[in-house]
């Protein structure tokens, strides 16, 4: 036993604890948060503009900034980017973070030094939470190494700020926290590879360096993870046939903390291809903050009340609430403001909380959906739907992408790739399920398509092994940054389907 473990199993409950007192009284957190930022703020341009020294109660602050969406922002930033300082933060960002454009166009994002410690914070209540549950066996993940698949934490500089993908920025920036040398010690990441711009070369050392090392924990975003490694395996195997899964690689694999999208979809992807099943937690958050953390074995996400505060408003409402008036099983949108320059900020995500006391949210979807025939058919949707049909069809899906087609009559065009021996054995009858499952999932969507027939049967394509990688693949050789080269899971361009015109194995429709 190594001495941070010793250590760390020691003091992991009482850390935990102290760690924890923000959530014994969200909404006085809430409050005490709010007027540091406005107080820390008020002498900045946007302060001035918003007149923050006349703030004196949340409800002054929601008379005084409406929600805005990015677009509000960007006249500020731009401001910022030209080299102007006491914009929207006093002085200058530490970083400008870029945003995968997941539910847009790539946006710039202010980060500051207090934000960096949120995201280390937040980690760290995981890990601490997750050793308090049994410090003996949790704990043995800190004898071996974590391995943290970044991304590129500097793509470019702007006026001498570095600009990078949210991971990038974390990973580089806890390094220089109080507690370095340990994570230094203790952990392994990957943005030193991205110097190497060959893809194949980059995967060829990445292989090479992570095989040599005892990794217990892999960490980073859930289809980084997975992407990368099903590379390890796949160059190991060429030379090593007699390897069959990561667990043969790294035996000590015992924990996952995984973000960027809700792990629950790719959990049979996951545990198949390590072999067995693994711990994991949820970390929830984007580029502008993070916003929520997993700290039990059971789902749901805990909100960190000391990153941002927080507003929630009901779809089809204009109502904004704090986190003593939320109800369960209401989806509700998120406005953030926090310390990064953002004020009243609508990030675009819709959460449902799952339970209310103490706070625990799921995440439902982003305001992007497919919408044919105003069913707005969503991410969370169909993922809820393929998940059952896996389960009724015992089978596994390694990746999905739905593209809505108006001609000759809208419909669906579900592209699937299926983890290798294990597709549906009927094909027909795993796409009548899906569909079934779908029409349950939304009931707009069954009306549609039963009712007013305005929306035609879904068709299901299957396609080759390897597709969704070599895609993306394609889209990094081709220049787009990681984050931005994956496909899109909800899609109504129909160009996306030339690009998987190729790769069709089969074409399945109902009737």
């Amino acid at each position: 036993m190594t001495w941070i473990r010793f250590l760390v199993k020691t003091f992991a409950k009482p850390l935990y604890r102290f760690l924890s007192k923000p959530n014994k009284n969200p909404l006085k957190t809430q409050k005490i948060l709010l007027t540091k930022i406005l107080k820390l703020n008020q002498n900045t341009v946007f302060g001035k503009t918003h007149k923050f020294h006349q703030i004196s109660s949340i409800r002054k602050f929601q008379e005084y900034l409406s929600p805005q969406p990015y677009e509000y922002f960007r006249p500020f930033i731009n401001s910022m980017t030209q080299g102007k300082t006491d914009v929207l933060i006093p002085g200058s960002p530490l970083y400008w973070g870029r945003t995968a454009g997941s539910t847009g166009a790539s946006k710039l994002i202010p980060i500051t030094n207090r934000s960096i410690r949120n995201a280390t914070r937040g980690t760290l209540l995981i890990y601490l939470s997750y050793i308090a549950e049994n410090p003996q066996a949790h704990s043995k993940f800190l004898d071996g190494t974590v391995c943290f698949f970044n991304a590129n934490p500097a793509l470019e500089y702007i006026n001498n700020i570095p600009v990078g993908f949210g991971t990038g920025i974390f990973s580089q920036s806890s390094q220089n926290q109080i507690w370095g040398p340990i994570f230094q010690k203790l952990t392994y990441t990957t943005g030193h590879l991205f110097e190497i711009k060959n893809i194949q070369q980059r995967y060829h050392h990445l292989t090479r360096e992570t095989i040599q090392k005892d990794i217990h924990v892999f960490s980073g975003v859930t289809t980084v993870v997975l992407g990368l490694l099903e590379v390890i395996l796949k160059y190991t195997q060429q030379k090593n046939p007699k390897i069959k899964n990561i667990r043969d690689l790294f035996p000590n694999y015992q924990f996952s903390i995984l973000g960027g999208e809700s792990p629950k979809f790719y959990e049979r992807r996951l545990f198949s291809l390590i072999g067995e099943k693994i711990d994991y937690r949820e970390v929830y958050g984007a580029t502008e903050e993070i916003i929520g953390v997993q700290l039990q074995d059971s789902p749901g996400l805990t909100p960190l009340f000391h990153a941002n505060f927080l507003e929630f408003t009901p779809l089809n409402s204009t109502e904004r609430l704090l986190i003593h008036e939320v109800k369960k099983n209401v989806d509700y949108k998120i406005i953030i403001t926090n310390f990064n320059g953002l004020y009243a900020y609508t990030l675009g995500d819709v959460i449902k909380f799952i339970k209310t006391d103490p706070p625990l949210f799921e995440f439902s979807h982003r305001e992007g959906t497919i919408n044919m025939a105003s069913e707005k058919m969503t991410v969370q949707q169909i993922s809820t739907a393929l998940t059952l049909t896996n389960q009724q069809h015992d089978c596994t899906v390694v990746e999905y992408c739905v593209v809505g087609k108006y001609t000759p009559k809208p419909h669906y065009i579900v592209i699937l790739e299926y983890l290798a021996a294990q597709n549906p054995t009927d094909e027909k009858e795993y796409l009548k399920s899906f569909n079934e499952n779908l029409m349950q999932s939304n009931p707009v969507y069954r009306e549609q398509v039963i009712g007013i027939r305005a929306i035609a049967d879904p068709i299901l394509w299957i396609v080759k092994n390897g597709t969704f990688f070599n895609l993306e693949q394609q889209n990094l050789e081709a220049g787009l940054p990681m984050g931005q080269h994956k496909i899109q899971h909800l899609s109504t361009n129909e160009s996306l389907l030339k690009k998987f015109a190729d790769y069709i194995i089969k074409e399945i429709k109902l009737g």
